[in-house]
This record gives structure tokens, C-alpha cells and sequence, in this order.
């Protein structure tokens, strides 16, 4: 997708967000907070935590709906999850929280601002205490149950973003994550995850990790 397909459509779906999110007592336009987010996932350094992951989890997002009390507040943290992102720091994700947690409240989405930041902090920890918290992490982690040449894709993007980390510290770091999601007896939550990406997310990792 290039960059100015996931601009166009990226603006069309907050647009839509922020017409619901009115509702609630949003006030202005949000565009300011679009395009910060635009800016932001459009630096030079993001190879795969783009504007295009921030797509491919919304777009995804209507099949796991149903499991969401607050389907706004998800989408929201979908979209500011990665929003502070820096392969050289620890704490992404709270920086994004606190982010996050900062332009909601500035346009009056009060009632959403804990719940969002506390599902961004969910991508880290990878605990889900309820079902929010499982679709958030389904959908970032999709990836792993993709077509194997997108896969591949998605795995030397990620080398790109780590290429100040050298080659052999960064193949064992890799390799522990992997199989972090290799062991679990499920890697997805969600029956439609499962059932849409389980499979293929085992053998892309198996075969990632040399496994027979």
C-alpha cells in the first residue's frame, strides 16, 4: 500500500470514528489529532509499525467487534498504540498511552481516555484480563498468521527497524519473542482469530524458527 493510499483512507476512517466519538461529547474536529497521528506513524524509521499496520487492525476490526463493550475506545487504541515508537526505547507503549491519554482528554473524550490507555498498555504486557484486551492483541498480532511471503515481508521490515542492533544479538532476541508465541497453546484469543489466522501463524513461526 503506499503511503499516500494510507494516508487517503486512514483519514476517511477517522473522520467516521470522530462522528461517532461526537456523540459522546468529542468537541472539534479532531483533526489535529489525525494529523499528528499521520505524522507520527509517517517518520522515517517505522518500517512496519506504519500507518499501514494502523490500517490492516482497523480494517479487520468489524470481524472481532461483537467482543468489544466499547468498540470506539479500542479503535482508538488502535490507533494511537504505536504512535510513540522507537526501536531504541523500552517504553513505547506508555509514552503512546500517555499520548494518547493527553489528546483525548484536550477533545473532551473524557470517559474513553483510561480505557484507551489501558488497552495500549495491553500490547506490551500481552495479558488480557478481558475481552477488549484479547481483540486488541489479536489484531496486532495478525501478522503472524499472514500469507508466508507477507510474513517475510513483515519479519525483514522488522530487522530494518532493529539494524543498529547487531546481527547476532538481534536473531537470539527475535528468536526468544518467536517462540514466546510459538509455546502458547493458543496463540490467538478470539474463536474468529483462530480460526482465520491460527494455523498459519504456527507454521509461518515453525518454519521461522527452523522447528520440524
Amino acid at each position: 500500500m503506499s503511503d499516500t493510499k494510507a494516508v487517503r483512507m486512514f483519514k476517511k476512517y477517522w473522520a467516521d470514528l470522530w462522528l461517532r466519538l461526537k456523540i459522546s461529547g468529542a468537541v472539534g474536529d479532531g483533526r489535529a489529532i489525525m494529523n499528528e497521528l499521520i505524522k507520527r506513524y509517517g517518520e522515517p524509521h517505522r518500517h512496519y509499525h506504519t500507518l499501514g499496520h494502523i490500517l490492516e487492525m482497523l480494517q479487520l476490526f468489524p470481524v472481532v467487534r461483537l467482543h468489544c463493550a466499547n468498540p470506539e475506545a479500542v479503535e482508538l487504541a488502535i490507533c494511537f498504540h504505536d504512535a510513540v515508537y522507537n526501536a531504541r526505547s523500552k517504553d513505547n507503549e506508555e509514552q503512546s498511552a500517555d499520548l494518547a491519554r493527553e489528546w483525548l482528554l484536550k477533545y473532551g473524550i473524557r470517559g474513553q481516555a483510561p480505557l484507551v490507555s489501558t488497552l495500549i498498555m495491553a500490547t506490551k504486557t500481552r495479558q488480557c484480563n478481558n475481552a477488549m484486551e484479547q481483540t486488541i492483541n489479536d489484531l496486532d498480532l495478525w501478522i503472524l498468521g499472514a500469507p508466508p511471503n507477507v510474513f517475510h515481508r513483515y519479519d525483514l521490515a522488522i530487522r530494518r527497524e532493529y539494524a543498529h542492533v547487531p546481527r547476532s544479538v538481534y536473531c537470539l532476541g527475535r528468536q526468544k519473542l518467536l517462540r514466546e508465541f510459538y509455546d502458547r497453546v493458543e496463540i490467538y484469543h478470539l474463536p474468529e482469530s483462530r480460526e482465520r489466522f491460527g494455523q498459519q501463524a504456527r507454521a509461518n513461526l515453525k518454519y521461522r524458527l527452523g522447528l520440524k
